[in-house]
């Protein structure tokens, strides 16, 4: 078992001191990503923090950094999605852009996330963890697939591909280990052929929904991962309790296919 202390471990002691330094200490890197972003007009400084944050998962024994790392997963594609969609927002301008306000509000979303969603763990809770990580993770892909361009570095197809299977892969693990699965590595990482599968159709083909009038959108492999995944959960999620699939699960899947069928069909916009 790893010896790995997190914040939430800190957080679980429930005395005054830790308490307000577990809140303290996120909203400091919530605050500093953002002003970073917003005066430097880069990633950079937010990114490296957000990684620096993780010191912890290599706090131990070396044998126990692969389970610490796959254990971090989904907290770190989120992170990492809303520090890269905090930048997008901005339009990577220096100084205060007109989405500042957009960077904002995505940074109260990331202390949310830090505070109040990621500590929890609870059934319902592990599975928005899940679904958050594909929504977030899949969106700041997408745009910086689009524009070609991380720290200077393209997003070519084959990492774009590896980046949709790693966040399938961490989702799908995330569910998982908290039912105990057995086959946890196997159905995870046939997830992440799924995911993968999805990221090599929409790589070449992007298609976007306009968000109102923010400067983000939503890419159509989002919502088809984010769909699809919902789907799968729901079945699994009754067969893991029941032994068995009943109509419960399979008529909301079928509606949320077939929704998804009619977003492809009949609402697709290229992206501008």
């Amino acid at each position: 078992m790893s010896r790995m202390i997190t914040l939430e471990k800190i957080k679980s002691k429930q005395t005054p001191l830790a308490e307000a330094m577990y809140y303290l200490l996120n909203i400091m890197l919530v605050v500093i990503s953002v002003v970073s972003i917003v005066v430097s007009g880069s990633p950079a400084v937010a990114v490296l923090l957000m990684l620096a944050s993780k010191w912890r998962v290599f706090a131990v024994r070396p044998r126990y950094w692969l389970a610490n790392i796959q254990s971090n997963l989904v907290d770190a594609i989120v992170g990492l999605g809303l520090v890269l969609l905090i930048y997008i927002a901005g339009n990577g301008v220096v100084g205060v852009s007109d989405g500042f306000a957009l960077q904002v509000l995505l940074g109260v979303l990331y202390a949310v996330w830090l505070l109040i969603v990621k500590p929890r763990s609870s059934d319902k809770w592990v599975y928005t963890q899940a679904l958050i990580a594909i929504i977030v993770g899949t969106m700041a892909l997408y745009a910086f697939s689009y524009k070609s361009t991380f720290f200077n570095l393209g997003i070519t197809f084959e990492l774009h591909v590896l980046a949709m299977a790693g966040i399938g892969y961490a989702a799908a693990r995330h569910i998982l280990m908290a039912h105990k699965e057995v086959a946890t590595t196997i159905v995870a990482l046939i997830w992440a052929f799924f995911m993968a599968q999805i990221g090599w159709i929409t790589y070449h083909w992007v298609f976007a929904y306009k968000l109102f009038d923010l400067p983000l959108k939503m890419p159509q492999g989002t919502l088809i991962a984010a769909m699809s995944s919902v789907s799968a959960a729901l079945i699994y999620r009754e067969y893991s309790q029941k032994g068995k699939i009943t109509r419960e699960s399979i008529v909301p899947s079928s509606i949320l296919c077939g929704a998804l069928l009619v977003i492809l069909l009949f609402f697709s916009s290229v992206v501008q």
